[in-house]
């Protein structure tokens, strides 16, 4: 006689495999009836592109089949893209070659992330890469090999994902003894906007060291097949135009129509719930969760992975007939690649070097062992005691197993800092450092 095991037979749809969805669905797996809808079989850690785009990392490292990590009885995976959403129906209308399916939930978990955002500028479309995927990695890539002495790169955009970029192409033109030009142009009057100073000083010191040049208060008003144009008129020469000025929630179709913020994403409750639906919710780069001094939360891939485990607990929970309890968002730290240099802060400490590019690693290492069912890495988001004792301990170890003679010179000349540093932030609490 089967056993039945209760929330089985609730059908859960995930639409998206990003960092949310795919943490969502880690979470669900073998618990409910659960299918994830994605155009790729893969995940894309996305905070490592960078890194293939300037050839520093091979793609193969920085994805993970879906198959993988669903492995449940009634889990199962659809490639294909998504046509609509009708909320009042429970239904989601996919599309695989040519078919057209239609998919009825009982819970929904909209995790469709963001798309590049032009801002209408004539010709970014066409002439510039959207840096949104492993597939724009590989085309900056390839374009690199052909780049000559004198060539010029321009990165659009000098947040996060644009200051990463500039600092790994300009890692990959000293490994390619070329001497190409790169220049990353920002339209606000610094670099890392909302960054912590000391981040912001140290990235804008390894860049120009580096030869990067950085404009900022610069708009681009226009980009051409070999050139971009500047606000004052300036027309500069641009052999590759990178565009990762911002992005916007992305564009299906969802109805009946739901109430949107600036930057198209969709806004939620504190649940992370769809604003007037208690069975959908909005996770990752395209939900708007108000924070207490009436901002948005930041699209961060640490906070999207937070937002999908609470939302897939959340509807574990109300199956059960638990309370639901809303997402705390709570930044202890960053962390920012620049090819193999690596900057950080964690509850007001400086991380660089050595031990930064370690912890970095172990970030990567853990969320891993995560979502291929590492249950302790799991109950790290909950403060859980034992957890954090355990992954405490799995950090030390992964650190110390890899690089025991850095790790002891690095700990003595910081009297045991190193060791504090490390625990903190391999994500024993929250696994905060998934900077995008």
């Amino acid at each position: 006689m089967e056993v039945k095991v209760k929330g089985m037979d609730e059908r859960v749809v995930i639409a998206g495999a990003g960092y949310a969805g795919l943490t969502a669905a880690s979470v669900l797996d073998g618990k409910v009836d659960l299918t994830l809808i994605d155009r790729k079989v893969y995940h894309e850690m996305l905070t490592r592109a960078h890194l293939v785009a300037g050839g520093l990392e091979e793609v193969h490292e920085d994805i993970i089949l879906l198959n993988e990590v669903l492995k449940g009885r009634k889990s199962r995976i659809v490639q294909a893209s998504i046509r609509s959403i009708n909320l009042n129906e429970r239904k989601i209308v996919i599309e695989n070659d040519g078919r057209v399916e239609d998919i009825h939930y009982d819970h929904l978990i909209l995790a469709l992330g963001s798309e590049v955002n032009y801002y209408g500028v004539d010709g970014a479309r066409e002439y510039a890469i959207g840096f949104r995927s492993m597939k724009d990695a590989l085309k900056i890539r390839r374009r690199l090999n052909s780049m000559g002495d004198g060539d010029s790169i321009v990165v659009v955009g000098g947040g996060a994902t644009g200051i990463s970029l500039a600092g790994a192409l300009s890692e990959a033109r000293m490994i390619l003894g070329k001497r190409f030009r790169i220049k990353v142009i920002e339209a606000l009057d610094r670099i890392l906007y909302g960054w912590d100073e000391y981040i912001v000083d140290k990235a804008k010191e390894v860049l120009e060291s580096r030869g990067v040049d950085i404009l900022t208060n610069t708009k681009v008003v226009k980009v051409r097949d070999h050139s971009i144009v500047i606000d004052d008129g300036e027309e500069m020469r641009s052999d590759l135009t990178v565009w990762t000025a911002g992005v916007k929630g992305s564009s299906i179709d969802v109805m009946p129509e739901v109430s949107r913020v600036k930057g198209y994403r969709i806004e939620v409750d504190k649940f992370s719930r769809i604003r007037g639906y208690d069975d959908a919710y909005a996770v990752g780069d395209i939900s708007a969760l108000r924070l207490d001094d009436g901002s948005y939360a930041p699209q961060l891939a640490q906070l999207a992975v937070r937002q999908g485990y609470r939302v897939a607990m959340n509807i574990l929970n109300s199956i059960d007939g638990k309370e639901i309890r809303p997402l705390l968002l709570k930044m202890q730290g960053a962390i920012l690649s620049l090819g193999s240099e690596c900057i950080g802060t964690i509850g007001g400490l400086r991380l660089e070097g050595e031990l930064c590019r370690y912890v970095e690693e172990f970030i990567t290492y853990n969320y891993k062992r995560m979502l291929h069912g590492d249950g302790l890495a799991l109950l790290a988001y909950e403060d859980d005691p034992l957890a954090n004792v355990v992954t405490f301990s799995r950090a030390l170890s992964y650190l110390s197993v890899r690089y025991t003679l850095q790790l002891a010179r690095l700990y003595a000349t910081t009297l045991g800092l190193g060791c504090y540093i490390g625990a903190e932030s391999a994500g024993v609490k929250r696994m905060n450092w998934l900077v995008r």
